[in-house]
């Protein structure tokens, strides 16, 4: 079977792939270097692609050539401030291309997708007689996949990062779970100036029965309400003794997983950014028994 070759097809499509390859290695390796970078190198990959195909440059398709081709064009599209991370960078690199390459091969040669869009390997450089639009879209939808799923492993991650376990003391009962440190979590008690740690109704039962006091909060939607609360003898947070707090309680579940059951304030996390958030709360109700006295 005779396949015409157009070296504005292969160029173009060579281009996107390259391209797709080098910022997939960005994203892995957490690169700084700039998106122009990643571009001219992939222009490089993409000339190169298109040299192999002339018999008459079979120069190019030595081993030798090709690995010094590919080195460059890591130089041309990374920063690079240590062997180590030129080499966990080439190693990325090779492993993205390898499962691309891999996933390419079987979709097009074990299908019968790559006889319908006329599908040529050589030397290791594939080239596929299709519009330059469905190229642009794939690379675009499958850019996008990879991005979605490094922002939701990264949520992942960083919410697991920030679950502590929280143990409530009242009246000689305690209660231990996970609870997970909430930025958004700003509810200060009005009648005693701390902190609130917001907890399902459901778990902390047998302390909601013995409520004292409401605390007020405004929702999104801009409406006021309160919930239930108590203040518990003491509450420590991964074993270490948090300042004084108030614990309220809803009836909403917090985490659809389970992960957590309670939402910490800030100001409770000892030794971290809310340090000072902590400190004041602490400066704050010892003077307020001060002048109680």
């Amino acid at each position: 079977m005779h396949i015409t070759i157009y070296a504005d097809v292969l160029f173009i499509t060579n281009l996107f792939s390259n391209l797709y390859l080098l910022l997939c290695t960005k994203k892995l390796t957490k690169n700084s270097a700039h998106f122009m970078r990643q571009l001219a190198g992939a222009l490089l990959g993409s000339i190169y692609a298109v040299l192999l195909f002339f018999p008459s440059l079979s120069l190019l398709q030595g081993t030798m050539c090709k690995l010094l081709i590919l080195l460059t064009l890591l130089c041309i599209s990374f920063r690079f401030y240590s062997l180590k991370q030129f080499l966990q960078c080439a190693l990325w690199f090779f492993g993205v291309h390898l499962l691309t390459g891999g996933l390419g091969y079987a979709l097009f040669f074990m299908t019968q997708l790559g006889i319908q869009t006329g599908t040529v390997c050589s030397n290791g450089i594939f080239y596929w007689h299709v519009p330059i639009y469905i190229v642009l879209l794939a690379f675009i939808g499958a850019y996008g996949v990879l991005c979605a799923t490094e922002k939701l492993l990264t949520f992942h991650a960083a919410r697991k990062t920030n679950i502590y376990t929280l143990q409530i003391n009242l009246n000689d009962t305690r209660i231990t779970l996970p609870a997970l440190m909430d930025t958004g979590n700003a509810l200060y008690d009005p009648l005693y100036s701390l902190p609130v740690i917001i907890a399902e109704q459901n778990t902390v039962s047998f302390i909601e029965a013995t409520h004292s006091h409401t605390v007020p909060y405004r929702t999104l939607a801009g409406e006021t309400r309160t919930l239930s609360a108590v203040r518990p003898d003491f509450v420590t947070i991964d074993g270490i003794t948090a300042p004084p707090c108030i614990l309220a309680f809803t009836d909403t579940r917090l985490s659809f997983d389970g992960q957590y059951r309670a939402l910490l304030h800030p100001a409770l996390i000892q030794g971290g950014p809310y340090e000072y958030l902590a400190k004041s709360t602490a400066d704050k109700q010892a003077a307020i028994q001060a002048a109680s006295k």
